[in-house]
C-alpha cells in the first residue's frame, strides 16, 4: 500500500542520513510539512463536516465495536441508571463545547498556516516551532558536551547499511 511505501522509503533515508541535521531535514520535508499542508488545508472543513453530522452518532456502528473490546461498565454509578450508550452519545453529541472547539481549531489553523516569512525564506508559520525545536536540540548537544561525531559512511557502507535495514523490513525473522 501507499503508507507501506512511504514508510519504508522513509525509515531508509532516515537510516543513510549521516548526520542529525539530515536526519531531521527528512523528518520536516517528509512528515511535518505534509501533515501540517493537510492539516491547514483540511481541518477547518473537518470540523465543519463533523458539526454537520455529529447528531447521528448514535447511528455510527462505532459503539457496537466498542462494546465488543469490552472491559466497559455499563452499569457504572455516573450513568445514574441510564443506558451506557446513550449516556455517552449525550455526551459526544451536547456535553462537549464543539461550537467553542471549532472557534480554537479555527484560530490555530489561521495562525499556524498563515504566509510569512522567517530569515531562510520557509512560509510557513509551523515550521518556526519546528525548527526553534531543532536549535534548541543543537543547543543541548553543544552544552551537554554532544555527542561522540558520526563518522562519514563510504557509499558501499551506506549501501549495506539501506540493504540490512530493506532486507530486515521485508523478512523480520531473518539473522546476520
Amino acid at each position: 500500500t501507499n503508507i507501506e511505501v512511504f514508510l519504508n522509503e522513509t525509515m531508509l533515508e532516515l537510516i543513510a542520513a549521516e548526520f542529525d541535521k539530515e536526519f531531521f531535514e527528512i523528518i520536516e520535508t517528509r512528515i511535518i510539512n505534509p501533515a501540517m499542508e493537510y492539516s491547514c488545508e483540511c481541518s477547518g472543513s473537518m470540523m465543519d463536516t463533523w458539526l454537520g453530522c455529529k447528531n447521528k452518532i448514535g447511528e455510527a456502528d462505532i459503539w457496537y465495536t466498542l462494546m465488543n473490546f469490552g472491559g466497559f461498565d455499563t452499569a457504572a454509578e455516573y450513568l445514574q441508571g441510564e443506558d451506557w450508550k446513550d449516556f455517552w452519545v449525550d455526551v459526544v453529541k451536547n456535553r462537549m463545547p464543539w461550537e467553542e472547539m471549532k472557534v480554537m481549531l479555527d484560530r490555530t489553523m489561521a495562525n499556524l498556516c498563515q504566509r510569512n516569512t522567517d530569515m531562510r525564506g520557509d512560509d510557513q508559520c509551523y515550521s518556526y516551532f519546528y525548527k526553534a525545536f531543532n536549535t534548541l536540540y543543537q543547543w543541548y548537544l553543544k552544552s551537554a558536551g554532544g555527542l561522540a561525531p558520526a563518522s562519514r559512511k563510504t557509499p558501499e557502507q551506506k549501501l549495506l547499511m539501506v540493504q540490512y535495514t530493506a532486507l530486515s523490513m521485508i523478512s523480520p525473522v531473518m539473522q546476520v
